[in-house]
This record gives structure tokens, C-alpha cells and sequence, in this order.
């Protein structure tokens, strides 16, 4: 049965790479222990029988947290290893076939624009990524302008499904990205690079919380 993707604040997405530590699991684990509830694993280029081995892994500590746990590109591996859902990219598999052939995962879509995101809500998706929202050079995004808290605040207005937004978010301006309607903050380096992980985490959800009663 497809889990519901019910959760709001931060969605940690982790990528070893960028792991200040150097381990993607320590990561996970610092994470969980903070209290999050939306974790992605994210590594492209991994070895296939590794990455199951570590989304195996993430499953086992994510289900212990009551987590949701998202893999970024492979339904196939989600599936094996049961992870709650997949995350697809606009050059990624067509997300159509992929609901058929695994209707028990969450299906989330990259968006960068509103006419990416229709498409993605008509497709089915049971969340979409808006993005980037300010400058980074964690993804490769160059093809895509930053959308802003001014385009995000219309976005976000015509959205009937769940979001989240990414793109050069930190502690500093995530403020204004709240105003502009986001509730699920999917951030990379910000935490993953943090040298307290689990304060930055704390810095992070009472800025949340405190754009949350600003809007109250």
C-alpha cells in the first residue's frame, strides 16, 4: 500500500559526496536522530549492487524513525529495497510508466517552472519539486534559472499536491521561502556540511517555526 506523503519541514536529501563526514550513513543517523521525517538518498553514479546495499541500509534506519525514504532515480532499486517512493527528474524515466509498473511507490517530479509542474500534477505525481530557488552548485543546473520567492509565491498558488522546493536554501533565507508559501524544504549541504548537524537542524526547524506563526 502507497504511503501517504504526509510530512512537512525538512527533507534531508544526502548525497556521500557531500557528506562533511565522509559517510552517508553517520549522515543518515545524525539526521534521523534530529528529528527529521523526509530523507532522500541521492547518488547517480553509484554502483548498482552498492547502492542497493545502501538504500537497504537507509530503509532499515528510516522505518525505525517513522521516516519517509525517497531514492532519487532507480524505481527499480525503490522497489527492492522498499523504500516508500522514487524521485524522478525531468530526463528521467517516464513517470507515467513508472506509476504503472510500481504503483506502491510515492512518486516525486523535479519541476522548474509552472508548465513542468502542470504536466507533472496531470502525469499523476504525488509530489513535485519546485526548483531551484536560489543559485547552487550541488545539482546541475545550469540550463535552469533560479525561480525566486516571487515566481515560487505564484507557483505555489496554483498547486493542489504536495511540494517541495530546493535549490540554495539555507538556515539564512529560508524565511522567505516560507512567505512565499513552501512547507517541505528539501535542502542538501546545508545540513549534510554542517559541523553540528543536529543543531544546524534545530537553528533550522525554529526558523520554520517561526515563519510558521508570522503566517498565522
Amino acid at each position: 500500500m502507497k504511503r501517504k506523503f504526509d510530512k512537512k519541514g525538512i527533507y534531508a536529501v544526502i548525497t556521500e559526496k557531500f557528506c562533511l563526514n565522509g559517510s552517508s550513513l553517520e549522515t543518515l543517523k545524525d539526521v534521523l536522530g534530529a528529528g527529521v521525517k523526509i530523507v532522500q538518498l541521492r547518488e547517480k553514479s553509484m554502483a548498482r549492487e552498492k547502492l542497493i546495499r545502501l538504500a537497504g541500509e537507509y530503509r532499515k534506519l528510516t522505518s525505525r524513525h517513522g521516516a519517509i525514504f525517497i531514492l532519487n532515480d532507480f524505481p527499480d532499486i525503490a522497489a527492492i529495497v522498499k523504500a516508500d517512493g522514487v524521485h524522478l527528474g525531468q530526463d528521467d524515466m517516464d513517470a507515467k510508466e513508472v506509476m504503472a509498473k510500481y504503483p506502491e511507490l510515492i512518486i516525486g517530479i523535479s519541476t522548474h517552472c509552472m508548465k513542468e509542474a502542470a504536466l507533472a500534477i496531470k502525469q499523476g505525481a504525488d509530489y513535485i519539486n519546485i526548483g531551484p530557488i536560489f543559485r547552487t552548485k550541488t545539482k546541475d543546473i545550469s540550463k535552469y534559472k533560479p525561480v525566486g520567492c516571487g515566481r515560487l509565491q505564484k507557483i505555489a498558488g496554483k498547486i493542489g499536491i504536495p511540494f517541495t522546493v530546493m535549490g540554495g536554501i539555507k538556515a539564512c533565507n529560508i524565511r522567505g521561502v516560507s512567505a512565499a508559501g513552501a512547507e517541505i524544504f528539501a535542502m542538501i549541504t546545508e545540513i549534510t556540511m554542517a559541523e553540528n548537524i543536529g543543531g544546524m537542524i534545530e537553528t533550522i526547524n525554529k526558523t520554520i517555526s517561526g515563519a510558521d506563526a508570522a503566517k498565522s
